[in-house]
């Protein structure tokens, strides 16, 4: 018996497959323009290259922590059954 990798199998995927036979097509995804692998990283901008957010833009201060408790909710103070009472 031939040992193993010696046998070729028909190709399934592609222009000519085992069933069909096609003329030349298009590849599925185009070129692109930026990221793709053959691009220079040296031309591509770093993060320097972005202006700096300040802070209060978005927000009007830092937010405040503390070691306090929280302040209880109140809500409804009512007596409940319990799983016990089922």
């Amino acid at each position: 018996p031939p040992g193993p990798g010696t046998y070729t199998l028909p190709r399934l995927v592609g222009p000519n497959t085992v069933y069909t036979t096609a003329s030349p097509c298009h590849s599925m995804v185009g070129k692109r323009k930026r990221g793709g692998f053959a691009e220079d990283l040296a031309r591509t901008p770093g993060p320097a290259a972005f202006p700096k957010v300040e802070v209060d833009t978005y927000k009007t201060r830092a937010p405040c922590y503390s070691m306090a408790s929280k302040a209880g909710a109140g809500g409804d103070r009512t007596i409940k059954p319990g799983p016990a009472d089922y």
